[in-house]
């Protein structure tokens, strides 16, 4: 009996361990998707940027 209640805390065990591996895996993909998105919306910031800074940069060349 002894030996059964042992392997029903490793399993109990187990399950405990994937449970909050597959929970952290959520929580890492979530993250890397805000991440990517964080990162478009920093590349378009820098593209709109770079165009203003031309554009200004433009008109004050051609006076």
């Amino acid at each position: 009996m002894t030996s059964q209640a042992s392997a029903a805390a490793v399993k109990a065990g187990h399950a405990a361990i994937t449970f909050a591996m597959d929970s952290l895996s959520v929580r890492v993909r979530a993250s890397a998707t805000k991440v990517v998105a964080a990162d478009d919306h920093y590349l378009a910031n820098e593209a709109r940027s770079a165009a203003e800074l031309a554009a200004v940069t433009d008109l004050g060349t051609r006076r």
